[in-house]
């Protein structure tokens, strides 16, 4: 995948999505690509979901990017915790990550 191909996914089916890391936050375009549930604890159902973002917003609004483990991304109103960042580039220019979250 390329920076193109990817903003254009984004574009055509992506959904507005919040990262926040402390009191810093960012509305964010993003798609989820895979989901799963699992038990904490044998009570509490966790989804663990892989979800792509891209770095538009993020560089608008001068976050502290990358994102980082422990970031808390928000996706239609339920919390997750950002597990792992893979970050996309093109030689020296990021042009997306792609998040394992939990919540």
């Amino acid at each position: 995948m390329n920076k193109a191909r990817h903003d254009a996914v984004l574009a055509l089916h992506g959904e507005a999505m919040t990262l926040t890391r402390g009191a810093t936050s960012v509305v964010v375009r993003g798609k989820v690509y895979r989901a799963a549930e699992s038990d904490l604890a044998g009570a509490l159902p966790q989804q663990e979901r892989h979800v792509r973002i891209g770095t538009a917003e993020i560089l608008a609004a001068s976050w502290p990017a990358p994102p980082v483990k422990g970031d808390r991304l928000v996706i239609a109103g339920k919390t997750h915790l950002v597990q792992s960042v893979d970050t996309r580039s093109d030689g020296s220019t990021v042009w997306g990550y792609f998040l394992k979250v939990k919540g």
